[in-house]
């Protein structure tokens, strides 16, 4: 049966206007019209069902392109804190989930997360066993020995490590791999200034991430580590805070490579 969502305002897309008395009509998992209320009135099959929402705004889900799901979000902890229990660490991550969907946002990329607990949760998402939004998940990040996060499973060094631990990301089932080409403020001692991986190192990890294509992307707070992402091939960079020793300039942006 399809469902007509009414609502005093529709905004359709980032480029439209806002259309004033709009509709949507659902059938399924799939948006068979929107438009004016008017309009789509005229249209609707006679068994429709119709919820009228009020003095709402109707828009497009958000993307975070940027998220730990397993992280307690009102505390500033370090990634060398001893974590909880995974079960505990299960209902933290449910919970971030209703959270994220409440502030209206249904697709987020989880980059890090410990082990596999990021595929683990999209896949009870998509079971229907989790209320959650689409989740793109890269499990742990790949990082050297005592590098930042590296307390979260998923340390590499040298050409050949990369290779295998790139390798265990695709039997994962991760819809992105991520990988921390510089330290960071939040792991003592990890040097957010010093590039981590050498470009033969990062550039294997791509190699096996667009193999399967998967696409690769960065932590990386210092120039040298965001040159090397950039020459190994890496699709995107997070963060990109162009730190030198002890000079930072913050751009907090996403920059395609």
């Amino acid at each position: 049966m399809a469902i007509c969502l009414r609502a005093f305002r529709l905004l359709i897309s980032s480029n439209s206007e806002v259309i004033q008395d709009g509709a949507v009509v659902v059938g399924g998992d799939v948006i068979i019209s929107a438009g004016v209320w008017s309009e789509i009135q005229s249209t609707l099959p006679q068994a429709a069902r119709i919820i009228n929402l009020g003095d709402v705004t109707m828009m497009p889900g958000l993307f975070d392109c940027h998220v730990h799901l397993f992280m307690e979000p009102s505390s500033f902890q370090t990634t060398d804190v001893a974590s909880p229990l995974d079960a505990d660490l299960v209902v933290r991550m449910e919970s971030n989930c209703l959270r994220v969907l409440d502030a209206g946002v249904t697709t987020v990329r989880d980059l890090g997360c410990i082990r596999t607990l990021s595929t683990e949760l999209r896949a009870r998402v998509n079971a229907g066993l989790a209320q959650g939004p689409r989740i793109l998940s890269a499990n742990a990040p790949i990082t050297v020995p005592g590098g930042h996060a590296s307390s979260w499973g998923g340390t590499a060094s040298g050409v050949d490590g990369c290779r295998a631990e790139a390798q265990k990301r695709v039997q994962e089932g991760v819809d992105v791999i991520k990988v921390m080409t510089t330290g960071g403020f939040l792991t003592l001692g990890s040097s957010p200034a010093k590039a981590r991986y050498s470009v033969e190192e990062l550039r294997v990890i791509a190699e096996v991430a667009h193999t399967h294509g998967i696409p690769v992307t960065t932590h990386a707070t210092g120039v040298e580590g965001i040159e090397r992402a950039i020459d190994a091939g890496f699709d995107c960079i997070e963060h990109c805070s162009w730190s030198v020793g002890n000079t930072l300039t913050l751009l907090f942006i996403i920059v395609a490579a």
